[in-house]
């Protein structure tokens, strides 16, 4: 029988044959589950932490899970530059507020 733990589990012990039967048949009578192969992929690649630690997140309280690439590009920016308190006169912030402005120009 093939269940979504199984489905989701690409360890090589489930490349055996009875395992691509099963897949196979599962694909058979649900021939559009590989349309969500887009989501297997969003999910190994930006979400792969919910697998690493077994767990399913569902928050229908308007809650959301970070991509990767959103903490990664962030850091980014922090990492590269200086941000100032917005209500001080440090001038990193007055800097960080005339950049734009002196780029558009």
């Amino acid at each position: 029988m093939v269940t979504a733990d199984t489905l989701a589990t690409s360890s090589p012990e489930m490349q055996s044959t009875s395992y691509k039967a099963s897949y196979a048949s599962f694909l058979a009578q649900y021939p559009t589950y590989k349309d969500t192969s887009i989501l297997d992929r969003l999910r190994k690649n930006e979400y792969s932490r919910l697998d690493k630690a077994k767990e399913v997140y569902v928050d229908y309280m308007g809650g959301c899970l970070w991509p990767k690439s959103l903490v990664t590009g962030h850091a980014s920016i922090l990492e590269s530059g200086l941000f100032g308190n917005t209500h001080s006169d440090s001038p990193w912030c007055v800097y960080s507020y005339l950049k734009p402005i002196l780029t558009f120009c």
